[in-house]
């Protein structure tokens, strides 16, 4: 419910920036990232696992949260690049919990208000 449609008080994701990560916009283009070109999809965890490392490694909720941003490749980029991995290449995304997580909470603890943004957030049952 928070990450599809931020207010615009929420910077636009531009390079650089902390979230860009992944275009949501452009997703299906996401196994051409891979080292094999999405050929082998056991690696599709290993690449998953380093890119949100470059995010979500050494960085605590409260900094996370300052750094939202909205468009495709900011929060929510993230959200449908799990998707895509999720849905398209069967990635499990329990592996990924406590990152899932730590982005939940940090849109939470954003200057977004909870009334303000629309949408989905995440459309998976983790245990």
């Amino acid at each position: 419910m928070l990450a599809l449609n931020l207010p615009t008080s929420i910077p636009e994701a531009c390079p650089g920036d902390l979230l860009y990560v992944w275009d949501a916009t452009q997703v299906d283009t996401l196994l051409w990232s891979l080292p094999d070109q999405g050929a082998d999809p056991s690696e599709d965890c290993e690449f998953v696992d380093r890119t949100l490392n470059c995010v979500f490694q050494g960085v605590n909720v409260s900094c996370l949260a300052k750094e939202m941003r909205r468009g495709p490749c900011g929060t929510l980029g993230i959200i449908e690049g799990l998707a895509f991995f999720a849905n398209t290449r069967g990635l499990k995304l329990e592996q990924f919990e406590i990152k899932i997580l730590k982005l939940v909470k940090a849109l939470k603890k954003s200057r977004v208000p909870t009334q303000q943004a629309t949408g989905t957030v995440f459309i998976y049952a983790l245990p």
